[in-house]
């Protein structure tokens, strides 16, 4: 029990580090990460999707996540889920050197928010994960 007290403050005291002002961030794309086994889900409203993905981080520097966009969604959330079920909205997340974040995995979550446009079984759909110092595109296939 104490264990699990533990992770979940640790894991939300880097979610709640300080990220970069919104003019520290650039468009350049990020070398070196990688977006493997990209799908999407619709949500139980219907009016959002879950992205499900591994990002691998190749690069020698930690890169900070802080958001996700798309041309089909009106915005993007990365989410924390506690084992308890609790949801926060996490302002960036730390991926270091040669690290791997699972968002394959019910504890976080990437969400694009306020779709423009239905979406079917068998559509792709293009997506931009956001850091402090650039981007990476992705493509989710819709199941």
């Amino acid at each position: 029990m104490k264990a699990h007290f533990l992770l979940s403050s640790l894991a939300l005291a880097v979610l709640a580090a300080p990220t970069l002002p919104a003019a520290d961030v650039t468009t350049e794309t990020v070398s070196g990460l990688e977006i493997e086994r990209a799908t999407a889900a619709p949500t139980v409203a219907g009016a959002d999707l879950r992205l499900s993905f591994r990002l691998y981080n190749n690069t020698p520097e930690t890169q900070w996540l802080v958001g996700l966009t798309s041309p089909l969604a009106a915005g993007g959330a990365l989410v924390f889920r506690s084992h308890h079920g609790d949801e926060t909205v996490a302002d960036g997340m730390a991926l270091l050197p040669d690290e791997t974040l699972d968002f394959t995995t019910s504890h976080l979550v990437a969400r694009l928010t306020g779709l423009r446009e239905a979406v079917c079984p068998g559509d792709d759909v293009p997506f931009e994960l956001v850091f402090r110092r650039g981007s990476a595109m992705g493509e989710a296939d819709v199941h």
